[in-house]
């Protein structure tokens, strides 16, 4: 009986494995179709953010470079007392 069990799962092992072969494939196809879309967004988009990552540097360096100033300014004074 057992040996029967075995024989009948093995073959529906085949059939599973046959079927999820064809289906992996396909699922691949769509990714990688999708993989390919999802990288064109995302390197427009990495485009998009290091431009604004850009402007945004050099404003946070001059406010930055003045609080800096500031800060030496404040310091001098009271090293300075």
């Amino acid at each position: 009986h057992k040996h029967h069990v075995k024989k009948i799962l093995s073959k529906h092992n085949h059939h599973v494995k046959k079927i999820l072969s064809k289906h992996n494939h396909h699922v691949k196809k769509i990714l990688s179709k999708h993989n390919h879309h999802v990288k064109e967004i995302l390197s427009k988009h990495n485009h998009h953010v290091k431009k604004i990552l850009s402007k945004h540097k050099h404003h946070v360096k001059e406010i930055l470079s003045k609080h800096n100033h500031h800060v030496k300014e404040i310091l001098s004074k009271h090293n300075h007392h």
